[in-house]
């Protein structure tokens, strides 16, 4: 069996530190039959990531998508797949998919927006996607980028042929972190992060709090204008963390992505690297084989049973188009749950739907969503109109736990959008028991988490 064909049967590769700090984590690693690529340099590496400052080939070579950033991609990968190497390509997006393959790439990473370092601007699962509709069904394509223990088989369902893990890893056991990067990864907000170059047609994702002072000092390099691609990616490069094991946090940038969140919960279950690598892989199998028994979108799964609907699907509440109630009456009719988009209605264009709604749909589950910021004027005529006429579900959307519990103690089901991990266990604690995780892909009133971290992070939350 061939290397690359080995390793899309194990589903799962990671990417580690070169130094020799983490020789034994690679080794262990190793040992469950993961493909390890350590960043360069990386003495006797048989699979190594290069990219413009750390330049470097093995028989397995990863092409960093900073390669990308300063157009000289397509050129890193010919060089590479010309010596021999079988090249792995990182894209962040669909075009750079196809010059890969054309410049001879053998393999694809995307690297979504969740992942730290060099990423993509669509999140993990949209731009898989993205890839997947110019790629052959022959080329293997790897996400990066919001992969945790449950949403890693979810991007195989996707049609991924494996995952990435990186930053996941650092707080492993055998994973030899500095004391404050342990410390910080404990808890980690995801929303602790910070993006620079996006004026410059990049996204480089670091550790990022308002105090840190490196991230401080770059957003400022470039709100002063005139800096030039080149020169702002020299200074990320220059403030980057080279040595995991000894770091200032504040001076430093750390490439932590969304993901990094990940890193505690999947330690204190699994232990060390190579404990989660299997940890993972068991987890993926589990998951694959418990869909194959029991099909979640099947008539009567999942919501379907809350929401007293046949199927578990929710139509979203949108503005403009989902404030008809004959659009209601067909997604109920579909055996789907119908949203009344109630906006910025005036109240009494607002009563007027839920009661035509409630004329349309007198036996079948819908509900009405509002939005409960400030900025909405009609909100508390809003909240009002609905206690008084009782729809089967409200969704409050863009607004507090509070609105929530006061609706649901009318009598009234009631979902609340959470787009942070802090939300919800706050809600869960409240006794609040329908949510949605509206990650920041979708349109409307969003968060900035990703959908596969947040995802992953309400599914930590609900187990704990």
């Amino acid at each position: 069996m061939s290397t690359s064909s080995k390793h899309m049967d194990t589903c799962v590769l990671i990417r580690l530190p070169g130094g020799a700090a983490w020789d034994t984590a690679a080794g262990d690693a190793a040992e469950h039959a993961t493909l390890v690529f350590r960043d360069a340099p990386a003495a006797n590496a048989k699979a190594i990531r290069s990219t413009p400052s750390a330049h470097a080939v093995a028989p397995n070579t990863l092409i960093g998508a900073e390669w990308w950033a300063t157009e000289r991609g397509a050129q890193a990968i010919s060089e590479a797949a010309e010596s021999g190497a079988h090249v792995w390509a990182e894209v962040r997006d669909d075009s750079e998919a196809l010059s890969a393959l054309a410049a001879g790439a053998h393999a694809l990473v995307v690297c979504g927006y969740e992942g730290g370092g060099m990423v993509g601007h669509d999140t993990t699962l949209v731009l898989l996607r993205r890839v997947l509709a110019v790629t052959d069904a022959s080329v293997p394509v790897i996400a990066r980028g919001g992969i945790g223990p449950d949403t890693a088989a979810g991007c195989l369902a996707a049609g991924a042929s494996g995952v990435m893990l990186d930053v996941q890893l650092w707080a492993a056991d055998d994973a030899p972190t500095a004391d404050a990067l342990r410390t910080r990864l404990n808890g980690f907000n995801p929303l602790d992060t910070a993006c620079f170059g996006l004026e410059q047609g990049f996204r480089f994702r670091t550790f990022g709090q308002l105090a840190t002072r490196a991230v401080r000092e770059v957003h400022k390099l470039e709100g002063a204008g005139g800096v030039s691609r080149t020169d702002l990616l020299s200074e990320i490069q220059s403030r980057l963390a080279t040595n995991l094991s000894d770091l200032n946090m504040k001076t430093q940038l750390v490439p932590l992505g969304q993901d990094a969140a990940f890193a505690c919960p999947m330690a204190e279950r699994w232990g060390s690297v190579g404990g989660i690598v299997a940890g993972l892989r068991t987890r993926i199998t589990a998951q694959q084989e418990g869909v194959a028994k029991a099909w979640p979108w099947a008539a009567g799964k999942g919501i379907a049973s809350t929401n007293d609907t046949a199927l578990p699907f929710h139509q979203g509440p949108m503005a403009q188009v989902a404030d008809v109630p004959a659009f209601a009456k067909a997604v109920a009719d579909s055996g789907s749950m119908p949203w009344l988009a109630l906006a910025n209605m005036p109240g009494h264009i607002a009563r007027q739907l839920v009661e035509d709604t409630q004329a349309a749909c007198p036996d079948a589950s819908w509900g009405a969503g509002i939005i409960g910021l400030d900025a909405n004027h009609y909100r508390d005529a809003h909240i009002a109109m609905l206690k008084e006429l009782k729809p089967p579900f409200v969704l409050v959307a863009a607004g507090t736990m509070e609105q929530a519990l006061d609706i649901e103690r009318a009598g009234i089901k009631t979902y609340l959008h959470t787009p942070t991990p802090g939300l919800l266990r706050a809600a869960l604690e409240s006794g609040l028991t329908r949510f949605i995780l509206e990650g920041t892909e979708a349109g409307g009133h969003v968060g900035s988490i990703g959908g596969l971290v947040l995802w992953q992070l309400g599914i930590f939350e609900v187990e704990r």
